[in-house]
């Protein structure tokens, strides 16, 4: 997992992430996505998986529900990841692995605090 933290000059906007390969958590001003995959496919349908959970879907890799996804993300153990990269348009599947996600989280969090 990876924590990145910084204000914007130009707009005092505050914008944290934690991440790991396709899957991204951002706290922006307050408020939090979840993201899946990168540079996705213009009106794709990407979608997560924690364990054998049901897969949540979004669309461009922005799922609904952020609050609620993150805590299933706290409690699970891997993470299956879909999304269509562009410009290729086909499924693009991964795993991430959520052992030490609340770590890099809570470390997010005070960060962004310090911002």
């Amino acid at each position: 997992w990876f924590v990145n933290c910084y204000k914007k000059k130009f707009d005092n906007m505050k914008v944290c992430s934690v991440s790991s390969k396709d899957l991204w958590v951002f706290l922006i001003n307050g408020k939090y996505s979840v993201i899946v995959g990168s540079e996705n496919y213009p009106r794709s349908r990407g979608g997560l998986r924690i364990d054998n959970g049901p897969a949540i879907y979004g669309y461009e890799g922005k799922l609904p529900k952020p609050l609620s996804v993150i805590e299933k993300l706290k409690k699970g153990k891997v993470a299956y990841t879909r999304y269509q990269e562009w410009p290729n348009q086909y499924d693009t599947d991964g795993e991430v692995s959520l052992k030490d996600f609340n770590q890099y989280f809570n470390q997010m969090l005070s960060e962004y605090k310090k911002l």
